[in-house]
């Protein structure tokens, strides 16, 4: 949701539709949905509004000037102020607002599909469908020809990259325009609740993210749903649906094409394939998800912490793919690990005996961070030719580097100031560095092939640099 709304009209509860409020609707990108009333919906005559008169509906109905419905759906009362003679206004939050149509209840708030644009995804989606000709002097014709959509199957879901268009606007004596922009188009077979559609949407904005090599976010989402249907002939009325959207940064600049890891038509043969990978391993790699975007989605944040961020999204990916025990659980939990708590002193501190126990001791069976680092570049340099990870030499000066430098900055001791890489160019180039292994490892899990992935970084301004 990228653009500001405000309806003015009238609005009730749906149990009550003859006490009917004025007000006013407003949203702006990154905030609440707001509902200003003139009156109170649950108050009659001049009553003076208290905290215990406070409602939360779960849906308020409404009707813009121009005439169309508006639902609000899991409404919250935030306020309200009294004048001489009782309630003035009152306000609420809703976590959603559906224009263009009345649902009598929130079960009943179901779609059949939705049409939703992502920042950036016209450069992403890089479909040219016109042409110009000028066949004599002072003659141009152009041509518009709609792009053939992309259609996937994952899961219970049709996922379709569109073309929205052609969308034309003209003045008889001065200019014609003529644009089209791109959608992904979610439906289903059967109808879906909201919250049905959302964790699906969250995955491909984390997608396409990774694929933009920037964040992304949902500026615009309209919904088809049976309440809002023409049977004959069969046509849904476009339902807008506004909501405080994952990701959305104000002021976020435009990327290009060139810019990208991968646009579409670099993988739309392989669509359908990466969709379902990129989601069906979420839950397995969702802690390397959350920690690479949350980087992503934060460019502001401190290096420091951008920094933490993807070491740790690296040290998750190998454990969470690749295990790391030097033995079984059974074999060290009966074997070292026993001998190891029976050698703790008697006279040792309870509370330092319970750490030895629960902590150092309990994890000593697993692969240091830095060995971890030193087995995936090992796998790495084994496929594809990065300088930094070219021999064993160069693997481990980067994976001590990596590791001093995340442990400094997690516990601050002292003997590490001077090995960790704190900060300047050498601190930036560390981060790139970091970056670039963890989207490897993401490519790898979405079924590239290392000659596409070499590729595809060869051509990258930023990384380009690495490859042989």
């Amino acid at each position: 949701m990228d653009s500001e709304i405000e309806i003015k009209g009238f609005w009730w509860l749906p149990e009550s539709p003859d006490k009917q409020v004025s007000g006013t609707l407003s949203f702006s990108p990154g905030e609440p949905i707001v509902l200003e009333l003139m009156g109170a919906l649950n108050i009659a005559g001049d009553k003076i509004l208290t905290l215990r008169d406070f409602i939360n509906p779960s849906i308020i109905h409404g009707s813009s000037l121009g005439g169309k419905p508006v639902t609000l759906e899991r409404c919250l009362q935030i306020g309200g102020t009294a004048g001489l003679t009782g309630i003035s206004t009152t306000r609420f939050t809703a976590k959603f607002a559906y224009e263009g149509v009345h649902f009598p209840s929130e079960k009943d708030i179901k779609f059949r599909g939705l049409t939703i644009e992502y920042f950036n995804l016209d450069e992403w989606f890089s479909k040219n469908a016109f042409s110009q000709q000028s066949p004599k002097p002072g003659t141009e014709i152009v041509t518009y020809e709609q792009p053939s959509p992309i259609k996937t199957i994952v899961g219970d879901y049709h996922i379709d990259f569109v073309s929205l268009g052609p969308n034309s606007s003209m003045d008889s004596f001065t200019y014609v325009k003529l644009s089209q922009k791109a959608g992904v188009n979610i439906w289903s077979d059967t109808d879906k609740s909201i919250d049905e559609f959302l964790p699906l949407m969250r995955h491909i904005q984390n997608f396409l993210s990774l694929a933009m090599s920037k964040p992304t976010f949902v500026t615009d989402v309209t919904g088809n749903t049976e309440l809002a249907k023409e049977s004959n002939p069969a046509f849904y009325y476009p339902v807008k649906m506004y909501y405080p959207a994952n990701g959305l940064k104000t002021g976020s600049s435009k990327a290009h094409y060139f810019e990208m890891l991968f646009t579409l038509p670099a993988v739309e043969d392989q669509l359908e394939k990466i969709l379902n990978d990129w989601i069906n391993k979420a839950e397995i790699i969702k802690p390397v998800y959350d920690l690479y975007f949350s980087a992503l989605y934060n460019p502001s944040i401190y290096q420091e912490f951008h920094f933490l961020s993807l070491a740790q999204a690296i040290e998750t990916y190998h454990r969470q793919i690749y295990g790391g025990k030097y033995q079984p659980d059974e074999a060290f939990e009966n074997g070292l690990y026993k001998i190891l708590v029976s050698a703790i002193p008697a006279d040792v501190d309870s509370g330092f005996r319970s750490s030895l126990k629960q902590g150092k001791l309990k994890f000593a069976n697993e692969y240091s961070f830095r060995k971890r680092l030193q087995l995936l570049g090992e796998h790495l340099s084994e496929r594809l030719a990065i300088d930094f990870l070219s021999d064993k030499k160069l693997r481990d000066i980067f994976a001590e580097q990596v590791s001093d430098t995340r442990n400094y900055f997690t516990h601050y001791p002292p003997e590490l100031k001077e090995k960790a890489v704190k900060s300047g160019q050498e601190f930036h180039d560390l981060i790139s560095k970091l970056r670039l292994v963890l989207q490897i490892c993401l490519l790898e899990e979405l079924g590239f092939p290392f000659d596409k992935i070499s590729e595809i970084f060869k051509k990258n301004r930023e990384y380009k640099i690495y490859f042989s």
